[in-house]
């Protein structure tokens, strides 16, 4: 069975109240099974069934040919999730994929679906924006290679100094191959040292072109990070710990296209924040279609925030991020 079979906007992980149903049941077993890879024991575990039950599950779905048609079927709880978000955020589209059983596979399991709903998206003629980071580098996963006439990838924000795959730059560059389309990079740091540097970069022409792709976009696809220790920006020396004491001062909650924001989506004025090379979160308004994959209890406040202030229309998460998004 092929990992692409499990796009859907339906999911399968845990319901949020109520019995499962039997279809549901066997949708779960063959999402864990065939698509996040667990084990019979572990898919038992994680459903509340016994091993030789699952065993029977996954032996019925194969011989009566139903796992693709079950995977791509829009029957579960994330549907309803789905249609939540939508409604209480005015969104264009959600896509809600089961939480995975191991919570490091979080950002696979978002942006694999992320991927594939890019895939659903393109078309010839198609200008790319993209964003960056460890959600965003799976999303390459999904993403099914075409040869789009006349369409193109750029970079929303300026690069790192060393090598990483999850680099604007790599991203960015991948994706372009994959879909044979131009490729247009921010050629500067994300941060500058200071606010006169940042300043004399964005104001290249050359800068200023990508700027111009990037809002003329037909579609963008972005990530948001959150205010802790582990967010991408700080693992990678970024931001630093007087960084991250300024921003708390300043109340921001997180990041989008490297700037950061209140709880309101308002930039907040602050010293990182002045020094960023990147498209602006305003920009994302003309955008037709903005998908923002992103996930966890830790980035709750930030997704909530960017979808407050309308700079995506479009939700990539999982089920328990969802879920405390509607609660909020």
């Amino acid at each position: 069975m092929k990992e692409n079979k499990g796009r859907a906007r339906s999911s399968i992980g845990r319901r949020r109240s109520g019995a499962m149903s039997r279809e549901d049941q066997r949708i779960r077993v063959a999402w864990f099974y065939y698509i996040e890879g667990l084990t019979q024991n572990e898919v038992a575990k994680r459903v509340g069934l016994s091993r030789p039950l699952v065993n029977q599950i996954l032996a019925s779905c194969r011989a009566e040919g139903l796992i693709q048609i079950r995977l791509d079927s829009d029957i579960s709880s994330c549907t309803r999730l789905a249609g939540e978000l939508i409604s209480r955020f005015g969104l264009l589209d959600a896509v809600v994929t089961p939480a995975p059983a191991h919570p490091e596979n979080l950002a696979r399991t978002i942006g694999l679906q992320a991927g594939f709903y890019l895939s659903d998206q393109l078309s010839h003629d198609l200008q790319i924006a993209i964003g960056w980071g460890e959600t965003l580098w799976h999303s390459l996963k999904g993403v099914e290679r075409q040869n789009l006439r006349n369409s193109s990838i750029s970079s929303m924000l300026g690069g790192l100094t060393r090598y990483a795959e999850i680099s604007a730059y790599e991203t960015a560059t991948r994706l372009a191959d994959m879909l044979s389309a131009h490729c247009y990079y921010l050629a500067a740091p994300v941060y500058t040292d200071d606010a006169k540097t940042r300043d004399l970069f964005v104001n290249q022409p050359m800068l200023q072109e990508v700027f111009s792709r990037v809002r003329s976009a037909d579609i963008a696809l972005c990530s948001v990070g959150q205010m802790d220790a582990q967010a991408t920006l700080h693992r990678l020396e970024l931001v630093g710990e007087d960084d991250l004491a300024d921003l708390t001062a300043h109340h921001a909650v997180g990041d989008l296209l490297g700037h950061y924001l209140d709880a309101e989506g308002n930039v907040v004025d602050c010293d990182l924040n002045s020094r960023v090379v990147a498209a602006h979160p305003a920009d994302l308004r003309n955008i037709e279609r903005v998908v923002l994959a992103s996930g966890g209890q830790t980035k709750v406040e930030i997704i909530n925030a960017v979808l407050r202030a309308r700079y995506a229309n479009v939700l990539v998460t999982d089920e328990e991020t969802a879920e405390l998004l509607c609660e909020i």
